[in-house]
């Protein structure tokens, strides 16, 4: 047997319930929530466990990203000092085009 989720009217007093049974088939379930809870409305009925929600349906992206991740740490430790020198010539070349065009705007 499966289990099965639905979301349930059960009257004014009960109102919408989420609810499980077991079943082999989806009108099955369907004739139990309204047979045994008595549902007005049956709605959203499907398979528990139909969607992975434990979180665990990434784990390939995750993994991915984390050995991305890894290898760019790596990358910076490695070579800090190009990558200083780099941004350390081009913040100056910036300053310098900055400065020149602050000339020409008083001008």
């Amino acid at each position: 047997m499966t289990k099965w989720n639905a979301r349930c009217f059960l009257g004014n007093e009960g109102g919408y319930q989420d609810l499980q049974v077991d079943a082999k088939t989806w009108n099955g379930a369907k004739e139990q929530f309204e047979r045994v809870y008595g549902s007005q409305q049956t709605i959203n009925i499907e398979e528990a466990g139909s969607y992975d929600t434990g979180g665990s349906g990434m784990g390939a992206i995750e993994g991915l990203t984390s050995l991305l991740f890894w290898v760019g740490a790596f990358l910076v430790f490695m070579y800090w000092k190009w990558i200083v020198g780099i941004a350390l010539v081009f913040g100056i070349l910036w300053f310098c085009v900055w400065l020149f065009e602050q000339k020409e705007v008083k001008k």
